[in-house]
């Protein structure tokens, strides 16, 4: 199963301090394990799927915020490349819900510029 890590920098919180959110506090941020359903729609064919995201954020419904942008945001990569490289492009609607939700405890993690780093 794949696991994708969104850490939004220069996150503010959605709702106001003190304030609930599905279940989860919003005056400090934690990390979120998140199964969503992502359904890619591009008028003719439909894609389902479950992934699982970690966030580092307020709450369940900025994390979810989160997670919609970064898929908007890949497609869009894949939309450039695609033309980069003279190939057609059939552009597809993004749909997420949450399958489920939880904090988990994190002492520290790796920044994913870090570990980028090394990938080159």
């Amino acid at each position: 199963k794949r696991i994708n890590h969104i850490v939004a920098k220069g996150d503010n919180p959605v709702w106001p301090n003190g304030s609930k959110s599905r279940g989860f506090s919003t005056n400090e941020k934690k990390f979120y394990q998140i199964e969503t359903k992502i359904t890619f729609t591009d008028g003719e064919n439909e894609d389902e799927r479950v992934q699982t995201f970690v966030v580092n954020t307020f709450n369940v419904d900025r994390a979810m915020m989160l997670i919609t942008h970064y898929l908007k945001n890949k497609e869009e990569e894949c939309e450039k490349q695609a033309k980069e490289k003279g190939h057609e492009f059939r552009k597809r609607e993004i749909h997420t819900a949450i399958e489920s939700a939880k904090p988990i405890p994190v002492g520290r993690f790796i920044p994913k510029e870090f570990s980028m780093a090394y990938m080159e």
